[in-house]
Protein backbone atom coordinates (compact mmCIF):
# COMPACT_ATOMS: atom_id res chain seq x y z
CA UNK A 1 0.00 0.00 0.00
CA UNK A 2 1.60 3.59 -0.75
CA UNK A 3 1.09 6.43 0.94
CA UNK A 4 -1.41 8.01 -0.69
CA UNK A 5 -3.49 5.24 -0.60
CA UNK A 6 -6.13 5.47 2.31
CA UNK A 7 -6.51 2.81 4.62
CA UNK A 8 -9.44 0.58 4.25
CA UNK A 9 -12.90 2.11 5.18
CA UNK A 10 -14.42 1.63 8.31
CA UNK A 11 -18.13 1.50 9.52
CA UNK A 12 -19.10 5.10 11.39
CA UNK A 13 -22.55 5.74 12.29
CA UNK A 14 -24.65 6.76 10.16
CA UNK A 15 -24.99 10.69 11.51
CA UNK A 16 -21.51 10.89 10.63
CA UNK A 17 -20.59 8.47 7.97
CA UNK A 18 -18.84 10.79 5.96
CA UNK A 19 -16.37 10.43 8.57
CA UNK A 20 -15.47 7.02 7.18
CA UNK A 21 -13.39 8.30 4.42
CA UNK A 22 -9.71 8.88 5.05
CA UNK A 23 -9.56 11.95 3.12
CA UNK A 24 -12.79 13.69 4.67
CA UNK A 25 -10.93 12.96 8.42
CA UNK A 26 -8.20 14.86 7.27
CA UNK A 27 -9.84 17.47 5.54
CA UNK A 28 -12.63 17.84 8.57
CA UNK A 29 -9.42 17.92 11.67
CA UNK A 30 -7.50 20.65 9.26
CA UNK A 31 -10.68 23.05 8.95
CA UNK A 32 -11.64 22.79 12.16
CA UNK A 33 -9.03 23.99 13.09
CA UNK A 34 -8.67 26.91 10.03
CA UNK A 35 -12.13 27.96 10.80
CA UNK A 36 -11.76 28.18 14.43
CA UNK A 37 -8.61 30.23 13.90
CA UNK A 38 -10.65 32.27 11.75
CA UNK A 39 -13.26 33.58 14.29
CA UNK A 40 -11.24 33.76 17.08
CA UNK A 41 -9.00 36.08 14.71
CA UNK A 42 -11.84 37.64 13.63
CA UNK A 43 -13.07 38.14 17.40
CA UNK A 44 -9.32 39.50 18.56
CA UNK A 45 -9.75 42.08 15.25
CA UNK A 46 -12.47 43.61 17.10
CA UNK A 47 -11.20 43.60 20.78
CA UNK A 48 -8.25 45.22 19.67
CA UNK A 49 -9.70 47.69 18.03
CA UNK A 50 -11.86 48.39 20.60
CA UNK A 51 -9.55 47.90 22.82
CA UNK A 52 -6.82 50.48 21.67
CA UNK A 53 -9.34 53.22 20.31
CA UNK A 54 -12.10 53.14 22.38
CA UNK A 55 -14.41 53.86 18.71
CA UNK A 56 -17.52 52.07 18.08
CA UNK A 57 -16.97 53.40 14.29
CA UNK A 58 -13.88 51.84 14.02
CA UNK A 59 -15.46 48.45 15.79
CA UNK A 60 -17.97 48.93 12.71
CA UNK A 61 -15.46 49.36 9.95
CA UNK A 62 -13.36 46.73 11.21
CA UNK A 63 -16.22 44.00 11.23
CA UNK A 64 -17.53 45.30 7.68
CA UNK A 65 -13.90 45.14 6.27
CA UNK A 66 -13.82 41.69 7.31
CA UNK A 67 -17.18 40.10 6.15
CA UNK A 68 -18.05 42.19 3.23
CA UNK A 69 -15.61 40.80 0.80
CA UNK A 70 -17.86 37.62 1.34
CA UNK A 71 -20.59 39.73 -0.63
CA UNK A 72 -18.98 41.53 -2.83
CA UNK A 73 -15.86 38.94 -3.85
CA UNK A 74 -17.04 35.74 -3.10
CA UNK A 75 -19.40 35.09 -6.17
CA UNK A 76 -16.77 35.94 -8.41
CA UNK A 77 -14.03 33.62 -6.53
CA UNK A 78 -16.12 31.04 -6.72
CA UNK A 79 -16.31 31.19 -10.89
CA UNK A 80 -12.47 32.02 -10.48
CA UNK A 81 -11.25 28.78 -8.17
CA UNK A 82 -13.32 26.59 -10.69
CA UNK A 83 -10.90 27.31 -13.47
CA UNK A 84 -7.34 26.29 -11.17
CA UNK A 85 -6.16 23.49 -8.98
CA UNK A 86 -8.41 23.61 -5.93
CA UNK A 87 -5.81 21.85 -3.64
CA UNK A 88 -2.88 24.05 -4.80
CA UNK A 89 -4.92 27.29 -4.34
CA UNK A 90 -6.13 26.01 -1.14
CA UNK A 91 -2.28 25.60 -0.03
CA UNK A 92 -1.97 29.40 -0.84
CA UNK A 93 -4.98 30.90 0.49
CA UNK A 94 -4.39 29.02 3.99
CA UNK A 95 -0.56 29.78 3.90
CA UNK A 96 -1.61 33.89 3.34
CA UNK A 97 -4.05 33.65 6.15
CA UNK A 98 -1.35 32.42 8.41
CA UNK A 99 1.26 34.92 7.18
CA UNK A 100 -1.81 37.44 7.78
CA UNK A 101 -2.10 36.21 11.29
CA UNK A 102 1.19 35.89 12.77
CA UNK A 103 1.82 39.88 10.72
CA UNK A 104 -0.83 41.24 13.07
CA UNK A 105 0.45 39.61 16.02
CA UNK A 106 4.11 40.56 15.50
CA UNK A 107 2.65 43.83 14.60
CA UNK A 108 0.99 43.79 18.01
CA UNK A 109 3.40 42.35 20.50
CA UNK A 110 5.94 45.29 18.78
CA UNK A 111 3.35 47.59 19.98
CA UNK A 112 3.06 49.52 16.75
CA UNK A 113 -0.76 48.53 15.96
CA UNK A 114 -3.25 51.35 15.39
CA UNK A 115 -6.60 51.75 13.94
CA UNK A 116 -5.57 51.59 10.09
CA UNK A 117 -3.24 48.74 10.57
CA UNK A 118 -6.21 47.05 11.91
CA UNK A 119 -8.29 48.30 9.46
CA UNK A 120 -6.25 47.02 6.55
CA UNK A 121 -5.70 43.65 8.73
CA UNK A 122 -9.66 43.07 8.48
CA UNK A 123 -10.11 43.85 5.05
CA UNK A 124 -7.13 41.20 4.14
CA UNK A 125 -8.31 39.10 6.48
CA UNK A 126 -11.83 39.42 4.28
CA UNK A 127 -10.41 39.45 1.03
CA UNK A 128 -8.53 35.82 1.55
CA UNK A 129 -11.70 34.46 2.97
CA UNK A 130 -13.49 35.49 0.30
CA UNK A 131 -11.41 33.36 -1.66
CA UNK A 132 -11.46 30.22 0.96
CA UNK A 133 -14.61 29.73 2.00
CA UNK A 134 -15.69 28.54 -1.98
CA UNK A 135 -12.83 26.89 -2.32
CA UNK A 136 -13.36 24.95 0.46
CA UNK A 137 -16.68 24.23 -0.17
CA UNK A 138 -15.56 23.52 -4.01
CA UNK A 139 -13.11 20.54 -2.40
CA UNK A 140 -15.36 18.77 -0.21
CA UNK A 141 -16.75 16.34 -3.40
CA UNK A 142 -13.26 15.29 -3.78
CA UNK A 143 -12.73 14.09 -0.29
CA UNK A 144 -15.51 11.89 -0.36
CA UNK A 145 -15.19 8.40 -2.72
CA UNK A 146 -18.88 7.35 -2.46
CA UNK A 147 -21.47 9.95 -3.78
CA UNK A 148 -23.75 8.79 -1.22
CA UNK A 149 -21.98 10.34 1.53
CA UNK A 150 -21.50 14.05 -0.44
CA UNK A 151 -24.68 14.74 1.52
CA UNK A 152 -23.26 13.97 5.00
CA UNK A 153 -19.83 15.23 4.70
CA UNK A 154 -22.11 18.65 4.07
CA UNK A 155 -23.74 18.54 6.96
CA UNK A 156 -20.80 17.79 8.83
CA UNK A 157 -19.07 20.84 6.97
CA UNK A 158 -21.75 22.64 8.00
CA UNK A 159 -21.98 22.07 11.37
CA UNK A 160 -18.26 22.50 11.86
CA UNK A 161 -18.45 25.67 10.22
CA UNK A 162 -20.84 26.62 13.29
CA UNK A 163 -19.26 25.32 15.41
CA UNK A 164 -16.13 27.14 15.25
CA UNK A 165 -18.37 30.46 14.82
CA UNK A 166 -19.61 29.48 18.44
CA UNK A 167 -16.86 28.44 20.19
CA UNK A 168 -14.86 31.18 18.51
Amino acid sequence: MSDLTPPPRTRWPSAVRALGHHHFQVYFAGQGVSTLGKWVQQVALSWLAYHLTGSAVLLGLITFLSLAPQLIVGPFAGAWIDRHDKRRLLIVVQSMLVAQSAALALVTWAGWVDGPFIAAMALLLGLLNAVETPLRQALIGSFVEDPADLPNALVLNAMLINAARFVG
